[in-house]
């Protein structure tokens, strides 16, 4: 069943009916009637006064309604807003403790290394006063690690094969191992 609905309002309405094949059952069923006397010149409905302020009361109470629930709604949102902005403060204050906490913590290390540091320099001092020939920070040795000195001589080990070949390589693999040894003893001690 097909329904057609006209628009209310409407001032001598026209409609064409166009035969559908195939759909027999097509009705049309007029949902509302209009007066001839309610509608003025321009085809708008005339209200009388009583309607204009039931439809006013109406919108009011809808507009009510809608604030209402808007400022409710405004109010949880600044609820949830101002309580997440506490907590996060209380943690930026937190953090601001524990950065102030590792501040004073560091520099307590510092005036340590530096009193150390003056204890050095004047230990650097004396020395340089009981020996002047020897300026220890005008050329100072280049020294290598002991761990730098055993993967050096791990690289010099002949492999197996090539030691074998020759007596000569033997007698340098052998060297090379003595010396290997040596430094893994030191290594040890330290």
């Amino acid at each position: 069943m097909w329904l057609m609905k006209v628009p209310h309002g409407l001032y001598d309405p026209e409609i064409s009916f166009v035969a559908m094949p195939g759909v027999p059952e097509t009705t049309v069923h007029v949902l509302e009637t209009l007066k001839q006397g309610q509608v003025n010149s321009n085809g708008v409905e005339k209200l009388e006064e009583k309607d204009l302020e039931n439809l006013a009361g109406k919108v009011a109470a809808k507009v009510s309604k809608t604030s209402v629930l808007e400022v409710e709604k405004m109010k949880t949102e600044f609820s949830l807003a101002e309580a997440k902005l506490k907590t996060e403060v209380a943690e930026a204050q937190k953090k601001a403790a524990e950065a102030e906490g590792k501040i004073k913590l560091d520099e307590a290390t510092r005036d340590e290394a530096n009193g150390k540091l003056a204890i050095a320099n004047k230990a650097v001092e004396a020395f340089k006063t009981a020996v002047p020939v020897v300026d220890l920070l005008a050329s100072p040795p280049v020294l290598m690690s002991v761990s730098e000195h055993i993967a050096v001589l791990e690289r010099l080990v002949p492999p197996a094969m090539v030691e074998r070949s020759s007596m000569g390589m033997q007698r340098q693999g052998q060297a090379v191992r003595a010396a290997l040894l040596k430094a893994q003893e030191r290594l040890k001690v330290k």
